[in-house]
């Protein structure tokens, strides 16, 4: 009888054993996907990822090696490394939009849009919603370019259109020229100060 007990123990040893890896196994597994995840959203938003790619390489590492606790370990901190990495991102993301559209503001833009956007970016970062933290800050990119790009070809206009008046007369206009030649490459190349400052 007491063989029996024994057996019997150690069978429900063995199955709290199993259950017990395979919920580790699983809590890797969910880990790891959350991380990949994070990670993968935080690449499409331009940011360096490399810092937290090289821990969930070693998480992977561990899953494969079998070692689910080591795996879930460090599937947490690549996320978390993520996480921060997004974070940042989406920040400088909100303030580049920021300088922009003040950019446009400053040369008399309807930026309403724009700085609506912005708040919305600032706010969703503040709840820790990145992908929409993102979403809204390259919104507010996208429409102030837009706006700073129609000021920019309106000042193109009426600077070519003063060159070609100026030249009606017999005046010099090569130093205009020169800087409205180098302006364009500014625009195009959306260095927007210095093609405000040009034109």
């Amino acid at each position: 009888m007491s063989g029996y007990l024994r057996d019997s123990q150690l069978r429900r040893q063995l199955e709290e054993k199993s259950k017990e890896i395979t919920r580790t196994r699983q809590a890797a597994e969910e880990g790891l996907k959350a991380a990949q995840d994070l990670i993968e959203a935080a690449r499409r938003a331009d940011a360096n990822v490399v810092e937290a790619e090289k821990v969930l390489a070693e998480a992977t590492a561990a899953m494969g090696d079998k070692d689910y606790r080591v795996a879930a370990e460090k599937a947490a901190e690549a996320k978390e490394r993520g996480t921060r990495i997004y974070r940042d991102r989406a920040a400088a993301m909100i303030e580049s939009s920021a300088g922009l559209t003040s950019l446009a503001k400053g040369v008399g833009a309807d930026v309403a849009e724009a700085e609506t956007a912005l708040g919305k970016a600032r706010d969703a970062l503040t709840e820790e919603n990145l992908s929409e933290a993102v979403e809204f800050a390259r919104k507010a990119w996208r429409r102030s370019e837009k706006v700073l790009s129609e000021h920019l070809s309106s000042s193109f206009s009426k600077v070519q259109a003063l060159i070609l008046s100026a030249k009606n007369l017999g005046r010099d206009v090569a130093a205009v020229e020169d800087l409205l030649s180098s302006a364009r490459p500014a625009v195009e190349g959306n260095n927007f100060d210095s093609a405000l400052e040009d034109t």
